[in-house]
């Protein structure tokens, strides 16, 4: 709670006092930690091939354009549909690794996020990815760009908490990065 300097001390307050709230922080925490640390490490170590180093690389500057679009003094809550993207780019980065899918197999499997991290389950056996799955109406369609409603501010939370389970869940698979315990 210490690391929180900019949220207010009400919140801060309201957080502590349900063990729920501050279990969940602490495991979004964990969460963003393995990710950044695990980022790092990717980009280092050279444990990923060619395209899924570009894969995870696009979808941490998805996520960080979606993150930046959400600390504004005004939200933007278009930003679900670039988390939306990110979820998506790194579901397929674990794909194009383990079964060096190619861009044919990558356009079969559509934008259907659920189908995606049901095939990242069954690769890895991972509990986050077959919890990914069954998020199904968490992501408006790929269309709404075009001419879907705004979301509400919870929305968009949920789809970053997925988004981050999301590359963590990725992250993990590759690096030594777990803090969760």
């Amino acid at each position: 709670m210490d690391c929180l300097e900019t949220m207010p001390l009400s919140i801060k307050e309201h957080v502590s006092q349900s063990h729920q709230d501050l279990w969940n922080l602490a495991l979004y925490w964990a969460n963003c930690c393995d990710y950044a640390y695990g980022i790092d490490d990717i980009s280092k170590q050279g444990k990923l091939n060619g395209k899924a180093l570009v894969f995870i690389q696009n979808g941490d500057r998805e996520l960080t354009g979606a993150i930046a679009q959400l600390i504004s003094p005004r939200p933007n809550t278009k930003a679900i549909l670039a988390l939306r993207m990110a979820c998506e780019i790194f579901l397929k980065t674990l794909l194009i690794q383990e079964r060096n899918l190619t861009n044919q197999q990558l356009k079969k499997l559509s934008h259907k996020i659920e189908d995606i991290a049901a095939e990242c389950f069954a690769i890895t056996h991972a509990p986050e990815f077959e919890a990914i799955a069954k998020t199904k109406s968490a992501f408006p369609d790929v269309s709404d760009r075009y001419d879907g409603a705004e979301s509400k501010l919870s929305e968009v939370w949920d789809a970053l908490c997925i988004t981050q389970i999301a590359a963590s869940a990725v992250i993990r698979q590759y690096t030594d990065r777990d803090m969760r315990a």
